[in-house]
Formats: structure tokens, C-alpha cells, sequence
């Protein structure tokens, strides 16, 4: 009898999991994810800034395993865990036993209790996410490119919340599509007022990092003309404003 392991979610730490457990003739793997591919996360910010697509970053779980015998594949979304038995229960219904389970799920977004944020903000963790953004950035200019009074009312407005890797990464692509790349496909919106902010409640971007670290970042998005709006929160995010 082998030892049988469920590993719930294809992201990072899931196959890194999977990884050191393929090909081990002891045990047997079942790799449980909802969507059924791994998503490279560190490149959701070009899927959402149209540098790349979708399918660049999305990579096919039962590919990936398809040559390891003792690694089993389940496209499903787990509801419930019993850490006692232990065992996973799926949405429809059925559960499933196992002598280990290793979660591995991901993480949601956490909007601080910003008001309105939850609903009318752009998170970006997901595939989904970037493509949705994505979409809606580029259904903007299409809109603005047929009613050019938008853009004074700020249809060409972006704000990105968080100063952290992802947040200067994503205001860095979005201002080189902005200024960049989409006045070449819209000529007569060349000079319309597009701008990118970046804002954080600390006084530096990647607070993470180096000082160093900081002052290049915070040097290279004001080179792409992306405006810092550092030491400030968002209290609020509505349809039209924040």
C-alpha cells in the first residue's frame, strides 16, 4: 500500500509539493485544483497590462504530470477539510480520504476594510484577474477613442493601491502601455490627459527592500511619468473616484 497524499492547489507551493513526491514509488499523489493549470503569478501584472497573454503564463497541470505514474490530477474545487481523518470533502459532494493532506490553496485579497473597495477596485491575484483588468483598460481607450470627453472626467485615469512589487511593477507596465503603446493605435488621444498614480501609505516604495531598492523604483516610475502619491491612504473607492 502507498503512502497516499492530497495536495489541494496547483500554485507555487502546490507543485513545488508535487515535485519532490513524483516519481516516488511509495507514495501516491493527488493534486487537487479548481482551474486545472498552474498561473506563473510574478507575470500577472503583463497579462493585465497586454505585454502578454493568458496562455503565456498558464500551464497545464495533467501536461506537467503526465509522465509520472503515481500523480493524479483532480480539476475540482475542495469546500471542506478534515484535518482528524484526514479527508477532503469536494463541491459535489463527495469526499475523498487520504493519509496526509498538505493545503496549499493561495490566498484573497484583503482590501483593509477600505469602503467600496471589495466591489469597485481591480485585485490582482488570479489569472482572471489580469484578464478582466486587462480587458477593462483596453475597453477604456476603445470607449475614450469614441468619446473623447471621457478622458476629462478621467476615463484614462490609473490608480494602482500598493507600493509593493507587484503594485510598482504593475504602475510601471501600465504607464509604458498608456504613454507608450496605446497612443500608436489612437493617434488623436495622444495628447489626452492619461496618467498613471501610484499610491502607499508609506513614505517609499518596496518598503520591503533596500533604500537603494526604493530610491531606484520610485526613480524609474517617475521616469515613466507614473505619479507618486506616497504617505497617503485610499479611504474610498467608488464608481468614478477614489
Amino acid at each position: 500500500m502507498r503512502h497516499h497524499v492530497i495536495v489541494v492547489g496547483g500554485g507555487f507551493a502546490g507543485i513545488a509539493c508535487v515535485n519532490r513526491l513524483a516519481g516516488e514509488p511509495r507514495v501516491r499523489v493527488t493534486l487537487v485544483e479548481r482551474n486545472g493549470y498552474h498561473q506563473f503569478q510574478p507575470l500577472l501584472y503583463q497579462v493585465a497590462s497586454a505585454e502578454l497573454a493568458a496562455d503565456d503564463i498558464r500551464f497545464d497541470l495533467r501536461e506537467m504530470y503526465g509522465r509520472h505514474d503515481n500523480v493524479d490530477v483532480r480539476t475540482d474545487e475542495v469546500i471542506a477539510i478534515d484535518p482528524a481523518a484526514p479527508s477532503v470533502t469536494f463541491a459535489d459532494g463527495e469526499t475523498l480520504g487520504a493519509d496526509a493532506v498538505v493545503l496549499a490553496a493561495g490566498a484573497r485579497p484583503n482590501f483593509f476594510h477600505t469602503l467600496g473597495a471589495d466591489v469597485h477596485a481591480y485585485p490582482l491575484y488570479s489569472l482572471e484577474d489580469a484578464v478582466r483588468l486587462r480587458s477593462r483598460i483596453l475597453q477604456l481607450f476603445k470607449d475614450t477613442a469614441q468619446r473623447p470627453e471621457l478622458a476629462a472626467r478621467g476615463s484614462l485615469t490609473f490608480v494602482v493601491v500598493g507600493g509593493g512589487p507587484t503594485g510598482v511593477e504593475t504602475a510601471g507596465a501600465l504607464a509604458e502601455l498608456v504613454h507608450e503603446v496605446m497612443p500608436r493605435a489612437y493617434s488623436h488621444l495622444s495628447s489626452a490627459p492619461a496618467q498613471v498614480v501610484l499610491v502607499d501609505l508609506a513614505p517609499g516604495v518596496l518598503g520591503a527592500f533596500s533604500d537603494r531598492a526604493h530610491e531606484y523604483a520610485a526613480r524609474q516610475l517617475r521616469h515613466r511619468r507614473v505619479h507618486l502619491r506616497l504617505g497617503v491612504s485610499a479611504a474610498e473607492v467608488a464608481p468614478d473616484h477614489i
